[in-house]
């Protein structure tokens, strides 16, 4: 093999998706450091600058990082790639921004964007939103799905679960404003199928004094709107923990509106085995069989109540998932996976600085 390919992954969030694909591009000849970056813009500037002049940058964040990445693009030449996130071109959609300031996210975004080699997204409905939004910039849009760690064994808590009641088990992040509103459909659909037989337990992602003040909105202007149905929560806990295949039903509904494309815990709950229904928003569709490894419907609390119903009354279909979803997880959402897409597009940007 030739001359070892440098990348630089500097990022605030989600860092550890790219630390687990570490071992995987050393094996295809890339080293990949992967650092956080909370500093000032010309702080982010320096780390970039102090880089290898052939060294490939990678972001998944906003604006900040993107820019340091353009400029160095400007005085060095270093190529990058970006990771989009669905908030990242929408940011001028922001309730409460300047005209001033909208103008110029949106030139700075675009510029971002069309100086970058590639832009990676995590789902194919993403991308083509993407070649909407940008459609000079098509022939770089590129679908790389996240990968995960898949579970050969899995210490359930068992407790969690009652069995007295129908068992659901949904996730959610609380720290981005309304994302509770997929949780809303599931509720609804409860409520008109399982009144006072229902369990809900709701695994909460809560990192931020924003993420609790939403999540404190959330108890008491939306569960309370359901006295009907039992409602548990659990905060920022091993999700795969409370994965239980012969306990509960897994069902994931996001905010339509809502730049998470293609949330994890889809993949998580297949890995683990757990029947599952996922409400088609935002490209969640793309990562299940459908019918097999988990239930979709449209985002409409009546066809939710009627998946929820079919699943309940079909032991042969949960014990069907149970079976074939953690083998198809295995196969088409492993890190490795997740290393070969970008491989090939930092081999493709390297060009012949990897051969001999």
């Amino acid at each position: 093999m030739g001359e070892i390919m440098n990348v630089y992954f500097s990022s605030v969030i989600k860092m550890d998706r790219y630390k687990q694909i570490q071992p995987y591009l050393k094996e295809s000849g890339i080293s990949i450091t992967v650092e956080p970056s909370k500093n000032s813009l010309f702080k982010i500037l320096a780390q970039f600058i102090k880089q290898n002049r052939n060294t490939i940058f990678i972001t998944n964040d906003w604006l900040k990082i993107p820019v340091c990445m353009l400029i160095t693009h400007f005085l060095r030449g270093n190529p990058y790639i970006l990771v989009l996130n669905g908030a990242f071109w929408k940011g001028w959609e922001e309730e409460g921004w300047s005209k001033a300031r909208i103008y110029l996210y949106s030139f700075l975004a675009n510029l971002v964007i069309r100086n970058c080699s590639y832009l990676v997204c995590n789902s194919n409905y993403i991308r083509l939103d993407v070649n909407k939004q940008f459609p000079s910039s098509r022939n770089k849009t590129r679908t790389i799905y996240n990968g995960i760690e898949t579970q050969n064994s899995v210490s359930f808590q068992k407790f969690l679960y009652s069995s007295e009641k129908y068992n659901f088990l949904t996730i959610n992040t609380f720290d981005y404003k309304e994302k509770y509103k997929g949780i809303i459909i599931i509720l609804e659909a409860l409520s008109r199928l399982f009144e006072n037989t229902a369990r809900l337990c709701i695994l909460a992602s809560i990192n931020s004094n924003m993420g609790w003040d939403n999540f404190n909105n959330f108890k008491l202007l939306v569960a309370e709107r359901f006295p009907n149905i039992s409602i548990d929560f659990f905060t920022n806990v091993n999700v795969f923990e409370f994965f239980d295949p012969n306990n509960a039903i897994f069902v994931y509904s996001s905010n339509a509106n809502s730049p998470d494309s293609l949330p994890r815990a889809i993949l998580e709950s297949q890995s683990a085995g757990m029947p599952s229904i996922i409400v088609d928003t935002t490209g969640c569709a793309e990562a299940v069989l459908p019918g097999r490894t988990a239930l979709v419907v449209p985002p409409d609390p009546d066809a939710l109540a009627d998946a929820m119903n079919l699943l309940v009354n079909s032991p042969v279909l949960r014990r069907q998932m149970t079976e074939e979803a953690p083998g198809f997880i295995a196969d088409h959402f492993s890190w490795n996976r997740m290393a070969d897409g970008y491989a090939e597009i930092i081999k493709m940007i390297g060009g012949g600085r990897n051969e001999n």
